[in-house]
């Protein structure tokens, strides 16, 4: 009979056989009834067996060891793999709704001694000597007064290796877990339980090809072991519905102290890591109850106190947790590569051996020496598995002077890189800094990555030391402008990437300046683009400062024009070097260093002028005169005065009395570093006579014009301009007559 509400108004048996399988537990269940209860809300299922959901499948594998290649294969590694010891059923099943209308079931079971071999943490061997029970409430797992005890002791084995190239080849290590009281069930299925270590827990991870360990700790005596259940309920979970995050969810859970609640992923709480959590959980109660050790950059540090709050969880892939000292236990100061360093605070967070990156708490500064002589503070430094430096936050943004160049820079980042003739054992990183910076006589800003050398007096790297990707150069925009004579404006185009000169090689003392070079295209009147290398100085301090202009040096056959610009001078020296200190080829003595001017007129004139610079007024002159042939002429010339828009070249004879006639596109009374040519000439010979030559020497600059359309255009005008017009005329024409064809 039904109730108005359409269901029985007394309870339902079917009898008969069944199976009984509830989806989060692997278990089945022999049932001879099934009783519903409509009031009551409840199924109960009368239970005369319960087994293993998968005995059959386990018992087929492990029968067919003989026959894999590896007999361990046939061994299934699982976290529910205790279920295999259920044998009996001391509470039928009863299933009701929960609040979501979802189905919990409770029931009571027994497990008999067995053995287990979990998946995660993988790698330890379980067996227990003796019966226990286990309550089901509402889907929960709940340890009785009847746990599981008897567990023989547990070797744990956890990796020690780093990956990469460059790891050692340590074993496995191995700590011996002595259980010590009950192992406790926690509301998910999971296993936990406190141990000893009679023998002692050392750690050791990260191990070099130079035998050491980047990471070491003293011994730990007791710890807490966890295997991650099987399921989670569904209204305890923090996952979304239908993600692929569950599995993730519940192995990566951690258990709080209290045994039945948890730290989940995407919990604030999760990451303070204060929970037990898969594998070997080993933890200090106290400040400095513990020590450790490291090796940085192939140093060791010597023994160090752990903080409170370092924690570790153990596993098969290697250790995991927090690694930290406390404040003044960790050498104020290490040699590490060279550098000297001062370490005001050391921790960091890891993760299956590797540092995890952004959780470093490693703060301290660097020192470079002469002639750079800085002090870099940095923080949260990044090290990898196998202790050496990569990178570090700057610990403020201070820009820091280059004593030598009296070059002010402001760095931007820090790290270390390795050298072509760095090795496994011998790692040998360099400290490099990406930074901005400008130098004299140029307002564009400048900027790159420099490597600083640990050694007093070696002062930055150079290509020819093989840094990783930092050749010490700086970026420079395609064209870079500076004040020429007057209020005339250089344009020069860098073909190669600036750089400061190297210490070392220019001979100096410290009492002197460096400076930065540049080697590129400089834009001038009438001539092709100047080939130039230049130095000037590097500090932005300096508002007078010299600018010197070379054409560079050959080493063997190549310039910096002709090749690679930036595979030229790998040394860095911004000189020749030899017998040929910076001094000479600045002011040079012959036309070897010298700037040339040249230019091809019409194919008929090549003009060729080796040229001096004068730091002064900003110009060029040539130092002697040249001969060549000029149309039918032999004559001998020379230039002058060059400049970013102005030039002069001398032609012809010297007559007494009169200045030089100058010819070519500039004014005639443009004034060289010897003044007064004009007003010499014009006391000379009259105003009337300078008029006439004037005349003619205009005519002359349409002649030497970059453009000859003043020399051509009278000649040619006539010819050209009637045939264009009758050309114009007839496709006019021709469209008005038919504009859509």
């Amino acid at each position: 009979k039904l109730c108005q509400s359409l269901y029985p108004n007394s309870a339902v048996t079917i009898s008969g056989t069944f199976r009984m399988v509830e989806e989060t537990k692997p278990l089945a269940f022999d049932v001879t009834d099934v009783r519903w209860s409509p009031l009551l809300g409840t199924f109960t299922f009368t239970s005369t067996d319960v087994d293993f959901v998968r005995e059959d499948y386990y018992n087929q594998l492990e029968g067919q060891a003989a026959n894999l290649i590896d007999p361990d294969m046939a061994k299934k590694k699982s976290n529910d793999a205790y279920y295999r010891a259920v044998y009996d059923v001391l509470q039928d099943p009863v299933v009701h709704a929960g609040t979501q209308s979802e189905a919990l079931m409770d029931t009571y079971l027994v497990f008999k001694p067995g053995k287990m071999e979990p998946h995660f943490p993988y790698g330890p061997y379980l067996v227990w000597g003796e019966e226990f029970e286990v309550s089901i409430d509402d889907d929960l797992l709940k340890s009785t007064d009847y746990p599981m005890r008897g567990l023989d002791p547990v070797e744990f084995p956890f990796g020690r290796n780093c990956a990469g190239s460059c790891r050692g080849d340590a074993s496995m290590g191995v700590l011996g877990l002595y259980p010590d009281g009950d192992v406790l069930l926690d509301p998910n299925g999971g296993l936990r339980f406190a141990f000893e270590m009679p023998s002692g827990g050392t750690l050791e991870w990260g191990r070099r090809q130079d035998g050491m360990f980047a990471q070491q700790t003293e011994a730990f005596s007791h710890g807490i072991f966890y295997m991650p259940g099987t399921f989670i309920r569904g209204d305890q979970s923090t996952s979304p519905l239908l993600e692929s995050e569950g599995p993730a969810e519940i192995l990566l859970s951690g258990i709080k102290a209290d045994g039945t609640s948890f730290e989940h992923p995407r919990q604030p709480d999760y990451k303070d890591g204060f929970a037990d959590y898969a594998g070997v959980n080993l933890r200090l109660s106290v400040d400095a109850n513990l020590s450790a050790s490291s090796v940085l950059g192939g140093t060791e540090t010597g023994d160090w106190d752990l903080t409170a709050r370092s924690k570790y969880y153990v596993r098969y892939s290697g250790i995991s947790g927090i690694h930290e000292a406390v404040p003044g236990s960790f050498p104020d100061t290490l040699k590490i590569y060279g550098y000297t360093f001062g370490f005001s605070n050391f921790g960091l967070a890891y993760l299956s051996n590797t540092p995890k990156p952004g959780c470093s708490r490693i703060n301290g500064d660097v020192a470079v020496p002469d002639p750079c002589y800085i002090d870099m503070q940095f923080e949260e430094m990044n090290l990898c598995c196998l202790g050496e430096l990569e990178d570090a936050e700057l610990a403020n943004s201070d820009s820091k002077t280059l004593r030598y160049w009296d070059a002010e820079i402001q760095p931007l980042s820090l790290f270390f890189a390795p050298t072509a003739a760095s090795t496994c054992t011998n790692s040998a990183r360099k400290l490099c800094m990406g930074l901005t910076t400008q130098c004299a006589n140029f307002d564009q800003p400048l900027s790159g990555v420099l490597a600083f050398m640990p050694e007093k007096g070696d002062g930055l790297g150079t290509p020819d030391d093989g840094i990783e990707g930092v050749p010490s150069r700086l970026s420079v925009p395609n064209e870079i402008e500076f004040d020429g004579p007057s209020s005339e404006t250089y344009y020069y185009n860098p073909v190669a990437m600036p750089y400061y000169n190297d210490y070392a090689a220019s001979g100096d003392t410290m009492a002197k300046r460096g400076w930065i070079n540049f080697a590129g295209n400089l834009d001038v009147a009438f001539f092709d683009d100047l080939q130039v290398h230049l130095h000037t100085s590097a500090s932005t301090n300096s508002a007078s400062a010299n600018i010197y202009m070379m054409g560079g040096w050959p080493e063997g056959s190549i310039t910096f024009f002709n090749s690679d610009p930036d595979g030229f001078d790998t040394g860095n020296s911004g000189f020749p070097g030899g017998s040929v200190s910076y001094a000479n080829y600045r002011s040079p003595s012959t036309d070897t260093y010298r700037v040339r001017a040249k230019r091809n007129w019409f194919n008929v004139v090549d003009f060729d002028y080796p040229l001096d610079w004068s730091t002064s007024a900003k110009s060029f002159k040539s130092p002697d005169t040249v001969e060549t042939d000029l149309l039918v002429l032999s004559v001998q010339h020379q230039t002058d005065y060059l400049s970013a828009d102005n030039a002069e070249i001398s032609f012809g004879m010297q007559y007494d009395g009169l200045p030089q006639i100058n010819l070519a596109n500039m004014a005639f009374n443009a004034v060289d570093e010897a003044t007064g040519m004009s007003a010499a000439f014009t006391d000379s010979v009259g105003d009337m006579m300078r008029d006439t030559i004037d005349v003619g020497m205009d005519a002359f600059s349409d002649t030497l014009s970059d453009l000859p359309d003043p020399l051509f255009g009278p000649v040619l005008d006539p010819i050209l301009d009637p045939l264009i017009d009758d050309f114009y005329a007839d496709i006019y024409a021709a469209y008005s007559s038919a504009p859509g064809t």
